[in-house]
């Protein structure tokens, strides 16, 4: 992962963090010890002010965890228009279905099709199948060195990750957003999917019982809504 230099967004960098240490299934001690490495510059200065890590503690842990969750709500989250969700939102939907929110985005210039929102997820997944129909070549991978979870009964090993564009609504309406895109070959009715990485940068707030998700952007709330034929579909 990309190191932190108070350039870049905080919380999403120790989201992004807490998400690689959980699916490495790591203990406390190894997570103490590889948050260090996800630093540098100015905050080198500011990790060494914190208790010791070679004498972890009951006490020095509750300490250390304080202060880095206190870095999160320090950095706050900005005030934001109200979303809200109403009957015209249900429009289309068929009650009594509890269908998957499956949308299409725009993937490196190109229409995307059949990508899950899945709010479960701690990583944003893009299939071998979909990495090979846009034509990306494996020379473009990054390393990632751990296994992934819930995809199937056993830990799976990605085939690296892949830095890549989406942009999420149309036209004014609309954010890009870079995404680390872990590549997995397994076969999967869906092409991508979305965790709780991105919907977090986008602050998307999804219903699944209107089968849509919102967001603000510079020119109001987006509403992006999901395809409840293709989802049935998916389901099949």
């Amino acid at each position: 992962m990309d190191l932190f230099e108070r350039t870049t967004d905080l919380r999403h960098h120790l989201i992004n963090f807490k998400s690689r240490i959980y699916l490495a299934d790591a203990f406390d001690v190894t997570r103490y010890k590889a948050f260090p490495t996800t630093l540098t510059k100015a905050v080198i200065e500011w990790f060494d002010s914190l208790p010791s890590r070679r004498e972890i503690t009951k006490s020095s842990r509750k300490r250390y965890l304080k202060k880095v969750y206190q870095v999160v709500e320090d950095c706050g989250i900005p005030d934001l228009p109200t979303i809200s969700f109403t009957k015209e939102d249900a429009q289309r939907v068929t009650p009594g279905y509890n269908d998957p929110v499956v949308i299409t985005m725009i993937l490196a210039n190109a229409n995307l099709h059949r990508i899950l929102v899945d709010q479960g997820s701690s990583v944003d997944i893009l299939f071998k199948s979909t990495f090979d129909k846009f034509g990306l070549e494996e020379k473009e991978l990054k390393a990632y060195m751990d296994n992934l979870f819930g995809l199937g009964d056993t830990p799976i090993q990605p085939l690296d990750f892949i830095l890549l564009h989406m942009t999420f609504g149309k036209d004014m309406k609309s954010r890009t957003l870079s995404i680390n895109y872990i590549i997995v070959d397994v076969a999967s009715a869906y092409n991508a999917l979305i965790g709780q990485i991105t919907l977090n940068r986008l602050v998307a707030i999804v219903s699944t019982l209107h089968l849509c998700m919102k967001f603000s952007t510079a020119e109001g709330i987006t509403t992006v809504k999901g395809d409840k034929k293709l989802a049935r579909k998916m389901l099949q």
